[in-house]
């Protein structure tokens, strides 16, 4: 059976209003200008007077409307016909026309809370795109404001599960309120696929995926990127970046992606990093050097007048750059490949420079003279390294340190096992380097220094139990017992100090800047220059892999005599006779940047000191 018209009516009208504003909004606006109406048609047809006149039909539409908008309008109204039509009118208007005032006013103030949560949908081209949020979107974002000073207008469009005015006010006061780049916040889940549409990913020059940490960090990774490559109109060119922190899961993710995505393992950059500048002063600063905006960075550079020279020659051809390497035609990359490979027509150089314009030939120089007779190497003695502290980078810190120490060297690991988060595993398979645990529970290696014939201290934090800040405060007064003891006992060690946040590095005790490996901040400069140009990724993988080429500093006695000026591109010819690749020098004696000068121009003159090194790339020191 039917149902009563009534009850039919009732039904449409409760649809239509649940239907939300855009269907209130019209039946009040015709309720409102059907009440004007009416009053003006009865109006007309009675002849209302307002003050003396009678009135027409549009007059008395235009009073009745002034009145549904104010009611204080009707105060001066004479004539009780007029009157009592006024009254009508502003009744109505305080029911019908206040109600769509308010349904508009409720609106927009939806809409601007809706701004406010980051909501909308971003519109921009051409952006870098960073989903995801963990502490190193500071690092990011100031390293992309660096690369960025030479572009108009650029973009950074952050979508995170963050309240966007929470993300804002982070990014002001750490990294910084006055940026060129312009930052854009949305709050959202990162690997839902609509969500990530607000973003608009199809525009991105760039995508960078953060990985926020815990149990699940690497699962959330691996949804994002699948919800990214779900979207068809991702353009190819567009470099995606992430970090992972198991192979397993990196090996999975590049098979699964066709490698589409650059996965940065931080667990074994970082301790690759950490193990490889326990040994070697200075080399933390020339890898940061490397990997931020400032300064020198790498570059690809077509130069056709090599064409058919041998890479030795390419090295002494531009005196205000640094040749690396070379990527040949078919996009491999060779990284100090031997110095007789020819250089072919649609080859380019890798180059270590201030910028890509300051990439300039000067000319094959004069080659045919002998250049100084590079003396053997004395092989190092063993080494013995003392590690404090315990996180889940220890093991893998202790496994890339034996791919460097000479044969019949040990380590000694010192840390507070209620603070370690579980059992301190050592890892296996060690063939140069002897590893054991001290058996006391104090954490505090100091006391060892009196006893133990060390050379190298590494300082690892305990970031799996402690808050970022705590496992740094831990970290930093290790540090200071450490240099006390040295100092007292006249001890030179080199100690190298493994922080989480990049402002603690201020505040650490009477420490020169190169002796810090700041974990989050490093990978952060990676993931940034990687985005920039995914090109640099089998140059950078291949100088922190131990297996490929590497960086050492090199005793410069091995290439010229102490005392003697030289001309650093004498020291470039001594290098390329070894096989190596010079890239600076350092000379520990200078206090500015721990006396590390990275691509120094070739026509630099130079004293060189007993402590002084050479910088090269090498596939073995040993030689």
């Amino acid at each position: 059976m039917a149902a009563p018209l009534k009850q039919r009516l009732r039904y449409r009208i409760d649809n239509s209003l649940a239907g939300g504003t855009l269907s209130v909004v019209p039946w009040l606006g015709l309720a409102s200008i059907l009440l004007v109406v009416a009053i003006a048609l009865v109006a007309t047809l009675f002849g209302v007077r307002a003050n003396g006149e009678k009135l027409g039909l549009i007059e008395a539409m235009w009073l009745n409307m002034l009145r549904t908008l104010d009611p204080g309008t009707m105060g001066g109204d004479v004539g009780w016909p007029f009157r009592i039509m006024s009254l009508i009118v502003t009744l109505g208007g305080i029911f019908i026309v206040s109600s769509l005032i308010g349904v508009i006013a409720s609106t927009l103030d939806n809409k601007l809370t809706e701004l406010r949560r980051g909501k909308s949908l971003v519109v921009e081209t051409g952006h870098t795109l960073i989903l995801g949020w963990s502490p190193k979107v500071f690092s990011i974002i100031k390293e992309l404001e660096e690369a960025n000073k030479n572009q108009r207008k650029p973009v950074i469009v952050i979508l995170a599960p963050v309240d966007k005015l929470e993300m804002e006010e982070l990014i002001a006061s750490r990294a910084g309120s006055k940026l060129k780049t312009r930052i854009v916040c949305r709050s959202a889940t990162p690997y839902e696929p609509d969500d990530i549409a607000i973003a608009n990913p199809t525009e991105a020059r760039s995508i960078i995926i953060l990985n926020p940490g815990g149990d699940d960090g690497d699962a959330e990774v691996i949804k994002t990127v699948l919800a990214i490559l779900s979207n068809e109109l991702i353009s190819r060119s567009a470099a995606i970046v992430t970090e992972l922190g198991s192979a397993a899961n990196i090996r999975s993710l590049q098979l699964a992606t066709d490698e589409r995505v650059i996965a940065v393992n931080s667990t074994e950059i970082i301790a690759r990093i950490t193990a490889q500048c326990s040994r070697q002063p200075g080399l933390s600063l020339v890898v940061r050097d490397l990997l931020d905006f400032e300064g020198d960075e790498i570059y690809f550079h077509h130069e056709p007048a090599l064409e058919g020279r041998t890479f030795r020659e390419s090295l002494l051809a531009f005196d205000g750059s640094t040749i690396i390497g070379l990527q040949l035609s078919d996009g491999t990359v060779a990284v100090a490949p031997p110095m007789d490979t020819r250089i072919g027509p649609d080859d380019r150089i890798i180059a270590i420079s201030a910028d890509d314009d300051t990439i300039r030939f000067s000319g094959i120089g004069d080659d045919t003279r002998d250049a100084m007779v590079a003396r053997p190497r004395p092989p190092d003695p063993p080494e013995h390294a003392l590690v404090m502290g315990w996180n889940h980078l220890t093991p893998t810190i202790l496994h890339e340190l034996d791919h460097y120490v000479p044969e019949g060297s040990t380590a000694v690991v010192v840390a507070d096992r209620k603070l370690a988060g579980g059992p301190m595993n050592l890892p296996t398979g060690l063939k140069r380097l002897a590893v054991n645990i001290d058996p006391s529970e104090s954490g505090y290696g100091a006391p060892l220094l009196a006893s133990g014939d060390f050379k190298h201290v590494i300082i690892t934090c305990y970031r799996d139990t402690l808050s970022d800040a705590q496992a740094d405060a831990r970290a930093l007064l290790d540090l200071l017992h450490i240099t006390t003891t040295a100092e007292n006992l006249g001890l030179s060690l080199n100690v190298i100090t493994e922080l989480i946040d990049v402002r603690d590095v201020a505040i650490a005790p009477r420490a020169s800047e190169d002796q810090f490996v700041v974990s989050e901040h490093l990978i952060s400069l990676l993931m940034a220059q990687v985005s920039e140009n995914a090109g640099l990724w089998p140059v950078l993988t291949d100088l922190l892999d131990p297996e490929g080429v590497e960086i050492y500093f090199e005793p410069v006695t091995i290439y010229t005599d102490i005392g003697n000026s030289v001309v650093y591109r004498d020291l470039v010819r001594a290098a390329a006779v070894r096989g190596e690749v010079a890239i600076g020098y350092r000379a520990p004696a200078e206090s500015v940047h721990a006396g590390v000068h990275l691509n120094p121009p070739q026509g630099t003159v130079l004293t060189p000191g007993p402590d002084d090194s050479l910088i090269v790339l090498a596939e073995d020191s040993a030689t």
